[in-house]
């Protein structure tokens, strides 16, 4: 249908169709073109065509046939689902050890350091509480917690979608 249209290109030999699709459907080809795609579509054969079909034949039963029928609402139970989703990320997340090993030691590093910045302060709110040390300890600890999740964050965004159904990589 579409390379009927006059001034679309033909797909060539060993190209892909979806590429193809994307390149001759764009706004830019519409423009070049001076066409809209969906107002010409509309206005075809073919559109009437599938229309007539869906009203009429796809959307009455073919006789002898029966509605679908399930008898619970879920594939699984709650629990089913939840063991699915556990199992899953179980096997993403213990894919790759090196990839582990690297946030742990991460995390290990992050917190020696702000235990050994911080050793001991606690002891002096009480005695000094004149200077700010102890609340300076509390708010450079959270924030050491949010730059190691920060961090882990931006680490596990190539790790994918564990319980969507399917693993997405960027």
């Amino acid at each position: 249908m579409v390379q009927a249209i006059p001034g679309v290109p033909k797909i060539k030999d060993k190209y892909n169709p979806a590429t193809w699709m994307l390149e001759v459907s764009s706004v830019a080809a519409e423009v070049r073109l001076q066409m809209d795609f969906a107002e010409h579509y509309e206005s075809s054969a073919l559109y009437r065509r599938n229309k007539a079909l869906v009203v009429g034949e796809f959307s009455k039963p073919a006789a002898g046939t029966n509605d679908l029928y399930f008898p619970t609402q879920y594939s699984q139970s709650a629990w089913g689902q939840f063991e699915a989703c556990l199992w899953k990320q179980w096997w993403t997340y213990w894919r790759s050890p090196d990839y582990n090993l690297v946030r742990f030691f991460f995390t290990l590093v992050t917190a020696l350091l702000l235990g050994s910045i911080f050793w001991r302060i606690g002891e002096e709110r009480w005695v000094d509480a004149g200077t700010c040390r102890f609340s300076a300890a509390i708010i450079l600890t959270e924030l050491g917690v949010v730059v190691q999740g920060k961090r882990n964050q931006s680490s596990d965004r190539d790790r994918g979608d564990v319980c969507g159904g399917h693993v997405r990589r960027r």
